[in-house]
């Protein structure tokens, strides 16, 4: 598949999965805005009705420069590819927005948002988040943007709305509530819903930098989440069943904690979704019964000392600090890498569990003896994206489960191992693993056997 059409598909990809739930930030700083000026019910319908022909045009704009880049279109058309402006300045109305638990509220008709939804995701990404998006061994789902748009999607999917309330100029998210579920009420579904729309404000404004560092932003939500719902007593241990951090997420109806996991979304996307809550909690949970109660969670917070990888959360230890990759940033026929980050512990278990299945799920010590990863992607000429994934473990036995489990992922892949891939023709990527040292693994990912042995060569004189 060539760039343009990586682009494309995933611009379809986003447009179907991502539901009635987001906004996005440009669009809804203006309906704000709007607002002051309209006095009721209708104004405030016409108005998003005539955003959304904007959003369209916006949309229209970036397929079109799609199109010219595949058809051979070229510098006229990168300058029309539309950027949002005063991203910032979009977050913080986000931000600012009040919500309310029982007012009057009138309905946005419901294809409204899911039109101005869609297109709004659509014209607001760049293509180099796309490219890197499009890349190999899970990538797509390694992103803080997409993770956020799947939150979003199943939120959707689990029942709340949206809806704007133009006379207190509100935003308003009700759940429908079951009294039979203890977790169905209306002080959590405010949580969630502040929590999503936060999240998606900031993904909007971090789409021309993707966070640098999934695996501890993945970290500190599930401090954030964990310590507001064992504060706010919304969770217990009773309700984690028996789920435990180590675990992978298991489908149970009955257990409200995994309501989200339910959704039929892939289940590498479904256990990043649900970490923050199905183990933040337990690991809170630790935090406070060995921190003499709840104050711990305000001196934690006081000293900025916020888990920094999913390794804490999971196994309630930090990996021991040694060099790692941070500060390495390669180089690739002299350019830098368009995408940088680290999968983490957990993003490392729930790709593997996505390729191999049931043998990582019966792996109980899969990915354990994470000590630090980072992955680069390059793209060269006008259609290869090449990607080289450092880690280290913590001891060799560690570092050859993981090269085990990666061959075996590689197989599912691309039909062959790493080894078979530089000998055969057939092969539609390329890969290689070196080991440096007995704990230091290198994954090439690659488009071309010459692009491996560049990369490997680099490797090597770092």
């Amino acid at each position: 598949m060539t760039r343009p059409a990586a682009v494309l598909c995933l611009l379809s990809a986003v447009g179907i999965a991502v539901g009635s739930v987001v906004w996005g930030t440009h669009w809804k700083s203006r309906v704000l805005r709007a607002a002051e000026a309209t006095d009721g019910p209708s104004e405030a319908v016409s108005f998003l009705e005539e955003e959304v022909d904007v959003l369209r045009d916006q949309n229209d704009r970036l397929l079109a420069r799609v199109f010219e880049l595949e058809t051979g279109g070229g510098a006229e058309a990168v300058e029309r590819f539309f950027r949002p402006e005063e991203l910032e300045t979009e977050v913080e109305a986000i931000r600012g927005l009040k919500f309310l638990k029982e007012p009057e509220y009138h309905v946005v008709p419901q294809e409204t948002i899911d039109l101005a939804v869609q297109v709004a995701i659509s014209s607001s990404y760049d293509d180099d988040a796309f490219e890197a998006m499009a890349l190999s061994f899970g990538v797509l789902g390694l992103t803080e943007p997409m993770i956020n748009l799947q939150r979003a999607w199943v939120a959707q999917r689990s029942g709340s709305r949206v809806y704007y309330d133009p006379h207190s100029q509100t935003i308003l998210v009700r759940k429908e509530v079951d009294p039979a579920n203890p977790f169905d009420r209306p002080e959590v579904a405010r949580e969630l819903a502040l929590a999503l729309i936060d999240q998606h404000g900031a993904n909007l404004a971090e789409n021309l930098k993707v966070s640098g560092n999934l695996d501890a932003g993945l970290a500190r939500r599930s401090f954030f989440i964990g310590q507001a719902s064992v504060v706010a007593d919304v969770v217990s241990e009773s309700t984690l069943g028996d789920q435990s951090q180590t675990d992978m997420p298991i489908l149970d109806d009955g257990n409200p904690l995994q309501l989200l996991a339910a959704v039929p979304i892939p289940p590498f996307v479904r256990q990043l979704l649900t970490f923050p809550e199905i183990d933040g909690v337990p690991y809170c949970l630790e935090l406070r019964d060995a921190g003499g109660g709840f104050s711990v969670f305000d001196r934690l917070l006081a000293e900025g000392a916020l888990p920094e990888s999913t390794r804490e959360v999971m196994e309630g230890e930090a990996p021991e600090k040694r060099e790692l990759f941070e500060d390495v940033e390669p180089q690739f026929e002299g350019g830098a890498p368009i995408f940088s980050n680290t999968v983490g512990m957990f993003g490392i278990r729930a790709l593997l569990e996505t390729f191999i299945g049931q043998s990582a799920e019966d792996e109980p010590r899969a990915a354990s003896g994470w000590a630090g990863d980072r992955f680069h992607v390059f793209a060269a000429g006008n259609q290869d994206l090449h990607a080289v994934w450092l880690s280290e473990w913590d001891d060799e036995a560690a570092a050859d489960r993981f090269v085990a489990m990666m061959r075996e992922a590689s197989e599912v892949r691309i039909g062959m191992t790493p080894e078979d891939s530089m000998l055969r023709e057939d092969a539609f990527r390329i890969q290689k693993i070196l080991r440096p040292s007995p704990t230091r693994v290198v994954f090439i990912d690659a488009q071309t056997k010459e692009a491996v042995v560049e990369i490997e060569k680099q490797v090597a004189a770092e």
